[in-house]
């Protein structure tokens, strides 16, 4: 982090990986797109929040958001590189009552 803060970096030019929450907070966190990590939308209960669409098919969508222990995700990568890491802020990644509903 310090190398690449040194030499600088500018983004001029940058899009979100989703227009909602969920899956941007997942992608940021696990490197990966919505599509790879099948968290497409936002999520709140638990419950599938796409609408059905026939191109959508039976694909098993993650609709519990980011879970805990799934993932190699960049908090831990950190972590395990001696850094010390803090969420602050609207955090969540699951739907209610599950472990990505307010991580630890």
């Amino acid at each position: 982090l310090e190398k690449l803060a040194a030499r600088g970096l500018t983004v001029n030019q940058a899009y979100s990986a989703s227009p909602v929450c969920t899956p941007s907070r997942a992608s940021l966190l696990s490197g990966l797109s919505p599509a790879r990590t099948r968290i497409t939308n936002w999520v709140a209960t638990g419950g599938d929040t796409d609408p059905n669409h026939p191109s959508n098919g039976k694909f098993s969508w993650a609709s519990e958001g980011l879970q805990a222990g799934k993932w190699n995700l960049l908090p831990g990568i950190l972590q395990r590189g001696r850094f010390d890491t803090a969420y602050i802020g609207k955090a969540h990644f699951g739907a209610g009552g599950t472990h990505g509903a307010f991580p630890d």
